[in-house]
């Protein structure tokens, strides 16, 4: 048996919700992908909890409930000498 797929609900600007299989982070991705293409391709198709798929425009989506326990990832942590140039030239150094 396998484990049961933990469910994030999105909530669109016409007062439906709708319950997917999509993680917060792939939200994420969706919506940063959306930020840099025109208006009129930011559809996707968004899979349902019941196996069906819908066409969402992500413009209309307010916001996203995530599952119950859900913790965003870790962001990577700087290697040593990452540390020692940041350290040395400060976190908003550019190299121009």
């Amino acid at each position: 048996m396998t484990a049961p797929t933990k469910l994030t609900t999105a909530h669109l600007s016409g007062g439906q919700s709708l319950s997917t299989r999509l993680s917060p982070e792939e939200w994420v991705a969706l919506f940063a992908h959306a930020s840099v293409t025109p208006h009129e391709h930011d559809t996707t198709w968004i899979p349902l909890d019941d196996g069906r798929s819908v066409l969402v425009q992500l413009r209309h989506v307010v916001y996203i409930d995530p599952p119950a326990g859900w913790k965003p990832k870790r962001e990577p942590r700087l290697n040593r000498k990452s540390q020692e140039t940041e350290h040395v030239f400060g976190p908003d150094f550019t190299p121009e």
